[in-house]
């Protein structure tokens, strides 16, 4: 495909003066050209109605002198009606109207229909052809018929036509009463000729648009087909890059993501149909600081839009426009792709020639963000679905791992329970001889070892427990509402997130008796879970956790505090978005508030976060107490 279509200079119009002064803008395309031949046609009766003037004032025929001057002075005054109404329909009918007076009243001063100056009657038709279309043409031409026909009868009903021009001017008069007649009708035609090359010059344009119009649309499809079928987002941008620069056949482009704080930043991707010539301009886009050289790609990401540069400035003071002029680069297009409203990359491109119809790029390529766009929601919906699977297969995982440690840790839990109860026998049967005081003192850590081992065992069946409950609510994502006091949903989930904290970690619990609240207990229980594992990630090996719960205005709140790193503003703002998280690469998913989120959401409750730069971060989960 090459899109790289020459731009088609526009053909220079009539001399303003010819446009009344009408700006261009506040009258259609249509209603300027009949506005300019109405003065045209105006300015070329003058030309010619003057030395017509001067005949009949020669010949002596005043009465048709006045009256040929009285239509050029009121064809102009028709153009001063023209200027105001800006109704060129009614003034060509004006126009055409005085050209046919005129002419009837020569013809009747000049012997009527069998006289050379009847001859301009014809000229009627033609001028309404030119100046009020196809429906004024049928209007005057039967016009002209009556008059036509009114000329030729009017000896036979007995009214005398008197031709006054002197015998000795009538040929003279005929002769250039023809003359003018034929170069008249000669122009006139000629402007039909003009408008036949106009209307061919307005269908090769059109037929121009229409081939750039199924290009870009092949284009689009081509984009989005390509991105349809990369195995990632990069890898959708990047192929992406790849299919324009080949069909607009521009010089290269590069991707530019937007990071963690906001900023934009290069991938470190960029294709050129050119690496010799572009290379060091491509070695700059990488080397150098965002802030100052990614100007264009950061207006377009604040514009939401695609924004266009172009004649690059050899002094510009930033170094990569400058250094792009040197390279023979004329334009540049920034395009930023929009997910979820917020600019997730801007995809940047640079041509050796000037942009054609940039307002119609701006469409296009406005179109080429949304789709990309929607290829970034796509894939990230289809990796929440596997992650979905992933953690159903996992709580099935995780249900039969817990059933089988529960199995030996009963065994286990009983044992020790029957060595308890034998161990304090044997204490029981020592005496006061000062072996069995020997004896009891070698042996005095022994309870306290069953006691240690009992309590861990017991915390082992409850997490397990737990985990197993925890499981089948991933199972049964509908399940059934009851009437659950949140502590204890709270307790539950500390204890399944706290086994992978460091023993750094200070939990401190704040729980007060609270109405129970209606809810799917493993739902709320989850989302407790995903709150104190995200704490417990925050703090690091060493920081403080504390959970409290309370009642306000008629909902039950549960807050998970600590004392944190923070969040950043923007990332607050996109907390919740689906497969947004600060984690570094492979240590989130980005999935657990926004599937938080929407738990609470169907429970009619609210989740919100206090943070900022800085220590301490607060979820607050409410819930209403009846729903």
């Amino acid at each position: 495909m090459n899109f790289n279509l020459l731009k088609r200079s526009q053909l220079a119009g009539p001399a303003e003066v010819f446009e009344l002064g009408i700006p261009r803008e506040s009258v259609s395309h249509e209603a300027m050209r009949q506005i300019r031949v109405i003065s045209i046609t105006t300015a070329a009766v003058c030309l010619i109605g003057l030395p017509s003037v001067v005949q009949f004032h020669h010949m002596g025929l005043t009465g048709n002198a006045i009256a040929t001057l009285t239509a050029i002075t009121l064809g102009f005054f028709n153009l001063f009606v023209l200027r105001a109404t800006r109704n060129p329909l009614l003034c060509g009918h004006i126009g055409v109207g005085l050209l046919g007076t005129i002419v009837a009243i020569d013809s009747a001063a000049t012997g009527g229909y069998y006289e050379p100056n009847f001859a301009w009657l014809f000229i009627v038709p033609l001028a309404a052809a030119v100046l009020v279309g196809l429906r004024g043409l049928v209007i005057w031409t039967g016009i002209t018929f009556v008059t036509n026909f009114g000329f030729w009868i009017a000896p036979e009903l007995g009214i005398e036509i008197i031709n006054h021009v002197p015998d000795d001017l009538r040929e003279t008069n005929a002769l250039f009463t023809r003359s003018l007649a034929i170069v008249t009708i000669g122009a006139i035609s000629a402007s039909f000729v003009v408008l036949q090359r106009r209307a061919e010059r307005q269908h090769r344009l059109a037929h121009d648009k229409m081939i750039r119009e199924s290009r870009y649309v092949e284009l689009l499809m081509s984009v989005i087909v390509t991105a349809n079928q990369a195995t990632s987002f990069k890898k959708a941008l990047e192929s992406s890059i790849e299919e324009i620069c080949l069909g607009m056949e521009w010089a290269g482009g590069n991707v530019c993501s937007v990071n963690d704080d906001g900023q934009l930043e290069s991938t470190g991707y960029a294709y050129t149909v050119d690496p010799g010539t572009f290379q060091p301009l491509i070695d700059m886009t990488f080397d150098t600081s965002p802030a100052n050289q990614h100007a264009i790609a950061r207006i377009a990401s604040a514009a939401g839009r695609p924004i266009f540069v172009e004649d690059f400035d050899p002094d510009d003071p930033r170094p990569r426009r400058a250094l792009a002029h040197r390279l023979g680069l004329r334009a540049a297009i920034a395009v930023p792709i929009l997910v979820g409203g917020q600019t997730r990359a801007v995809l940047e491109f640079v041509s050796t020639t000037s942009l054609p119809e940039t307002h119609h790029l701006s469409e296009v390529f406005s179109h080429v963000g949304v789709q990309l766009g929607r290829v970034a929601e796509r894939m990230a919906l289809e990796e929440r679905v596997r992650h979905s699977q992933k953690m159903e297969a996992v709580g099935q995982l995780a249900a039969g791992l817990a059933h089988e440690i529960n199995n030996p840790m009963s065994y286990v839990r009983s044992n020790l329970n029957i060595l308890r109860g034998q161990w304090s026998e044997l204490e029981g049967k020592l005496g006061a001889s000062a072996e069995d005081a020997r004896l009891r003192e070698e042996l005095g850590d022994c309870g306290e070892l069953i006691e240690d081992s009992i309590e861990g065992v017991e915390r082992t069946i409850e997490i397990v427990r737990d985990v197993r409950d925890y499981s089948h609510t991933r199972e049964d994502t509908g399940g059934h509402f009851e009437d659950v006091e949140l502590a204890a949903l709270l307790n539950r989930a500390l204890r399944v997130a706290r086994a992978d904290a460091e023993s750094g970690i200070v939990f401190e619990s704040e729980l007060c008796d609270t109405p129970p609240v209606p809810c799917i207990p493993g739902q709320i229980e989850q989302v407790f879970v995903n709150l104190i594992v995200n704490a417990v990630q925050a703090v690091g090996a060493t920081g403080r956790i504390r959970l409290s719960t309370g009642l306000d205005d008629g909902e039950v709140f549960a807050r998970v505090i600590d004392d944190g790193p923070g969040i950043a503003a923007h990332a607050k703002n996109r907390l919740f978005d689906p497969f947004f998280t600060t984690k570094p690469v492979g240590e989130g998913t980005g999935l657990g508030l926004s599937v938080s989120y929407e738990i609470v959401h169907r429970h009619g409750g609210t989740i919100s976060v206090q943070s900022s730069e800085g220590p301490g971060t607060q979820f607050e989960v409410r819930l209403p107490v009846s729903r």
